[in-house]
């Protein structure tokens, strides 16, 4: 069952910047800048040296409980601060895992073996060949068979419709090996009454092969160590449905629309986390908690894997606009960059004098824009000079991974027509294929990643025949 009342620990974001003994918190993503009373500071310190807190204040709460449960709920809000509950549910009763399979009895049965009786399970055979045979299965297991093969996002939805009641849902795909004691574990999270779905962090599992070693490190469901809320601008902007556990009367206000669009054969889980999140649900990344999914068997199936990811870009630029962009820039960042590109590309002293001063002349312009925001810290130049850095750096990072990714395209072609930017667009090409490791295996796995990927949202553009997917999109003034 979902809990009614349950106390969480806060752990205080990576990026958090502490400063004047608490009283004023900075970090955070989109970046905040929260002022505290001295009161208020002294309890975050608590709280992030391990007291519990109740995030949301029962019937009969002291009115100290009451603020401390508002104070909490600004960090969250903020993302300076994640929550992680206390203990884990004590109970799964009333909740369904829905599994989606085609053409991987294997998979399927390592799920189910996994969940080891825990729930009821839904199996929608997703026009398997030869179908999933019922007798293999145990008896808890629900098994529907789709007319045809209508994708993942049509499979889940029939699931649901089965699922009846069912109080909470865990969307868990074939292969994926999810237990009952981390289900347990995110189940705990809808203590939290502003939680609409949780998901934890999705690891390939080790095996024999390059492949299987590089999806070890690199695969693309999984979103990394740091604990986020999820949706566009976050440190963690979309969890794959490889594995989401939702509270299902939190995740449909209207009970006849089916969750996933069907239209959708890739991106449906960025669909429905982006869309859950516009209206104010609460998603939540939690890496403390980990399951398994088998990696490609092949380099084949490695490529063809990335290319559909790719290709879900232009359907959710359609329905999500800029949240899709791979790149992201202002007025300064822009002037930054064309500042690099005359130095590198035309070397020779006047276009790196030139390119030098429009570099500077751009940081500047940023540190003044940011100064008036931190003018109430201890040093506010040193703070602004700190934001400055880090908004530069990400933009750098996003324009070189952009050049190796989904715009290699456009890297290519620039190269061969505009011979002074071939030394800038090689350092971006060679910073973004660096950025996984140096092993020459990872370099080149993750050369092809790229490509993959790039082709994908190329050829989803051309069906769409729309650019959007591909279109940085300006941020700040």
């Amino acid at each position: 069952m979902i809990p009614a009342e349950g106390r969480f620990l806060l752990d205080a974001d990576r990026r958090l910047r502490s400063i004047d003994h608490g009283r004023l918190l900075v970090g955070g993503r989109p970046f905040r800048l929260l002022r505290l009373r001295p009161e208020g500071a002294a309890l975050v310190r608590r709280w992030f040296a391990g007291e519990p807190i109740a995030l949301d204040a029962a019937a009969g709460a002291t009115a100290e409980d009451a603020v401390a449960a508002r104070l909490a709920r600004r960090l969250l809000t903020a993302g300076i601060a994640h929550p992680r509950p206390l203990r884990p549910a004590a109970s799964l009763v009333g909740g369904s895992v829905i599994v989606p399979v085609k053409d991987d009895d294997a998979g399927l049965l390592r799920t189910l073996a996994a969940l080891h009786d825990a729930v009821p399970v839904v199996v929608v055979d997703d026009g398997s060949t030869p179908p999933v045979d019922r007798r293999r299965l145990p008896g808890r297991v629900t098994l529907i068979r789709a007319p045809h093969n209508g994708g993942p996002a049509a499979a889940r939805n029939l699931g649901w419709t089965a699922c009846g009641d069912a109080i909470w849902v865990a969307f868990v795909d074939a292969g994926v090996e999810l237990t009952s004691d981390a289900l347990r574990e995110l189940v705990a999270s809808f203590a939290d009454p502003t939680v609409v779905g949780v998901a934890p962090r999705v690891r390939s599992r080790a095996d024999r092969g390059w492949v299987a070693a590089y999806e070890r490190h690199h695969s693309p469901l999984d979103l990394g160590t740091e604990p986020s809320a999820v949706g566009p601008g976050r440190a963690v902007g979309h969890v794959p449905t490889a594995a989401l556990v939702v509270a299902s009367d939190r995740l449909q206000p209207d009970e006849h629309t089916p969750p996933f669009d069907p239209d959708l054969r890739y991106g449906e889980d960025v669909d429905l986390i982006w869309r859950v999140t516009a209206r104010g649900g609460v998603i939540r990344y939690r890496p403390d908690v980990e399951v398994t999914h088998p990696p490609r068997a092949t380099l084949a199936a490695f490529w063809r894997q990335r290319v559909g990811y790719g290709s879900a870009a232009a359907p959710l630029a359609e329905r999500h606009g800029s949240a899709v962009a791979h790149v992201g820039w202002s007025p300064d960042t822009a002037i930054a960059a064309l500042g690099v590109a005359v130095a590198t590309g035309l070397r020779t002293i006047t276009p790196i004098s030139l390119g030098a001063a429009l570099v500077s002349a751009a940081l500047v312009r940023t540190h003044r824009r940011l100064r008036p925001i931190v003018h109430d810290t201890p040093a506010p130049d040193m703070e602004a000079a700190r934001l400055t850095a880090a908004v530069h750096g990400a933009a750098t990072r996003n324009l070189t991974e952009a050049s190796v990714r989904a715009w290699w395209p456009l890297t290519v072609v620039g190269a061969g027509l505009v011979p002074p930017l071939r030394i800038p667009l090689a350092l971006a090409v060679t910073a973004g294929a660096l950025r996984r490791g140096r092993r020459p295996v990872t370099i080149a796995l993750g050369l092809v990643d790229d490509v993959a990927y790039g082709t994908g949202v190329w050829l989803g553009a051309r069906r769409s025949r729309s650019l959007r997917a591909v279109r940085p999109v300006r941020f700040g003034s």
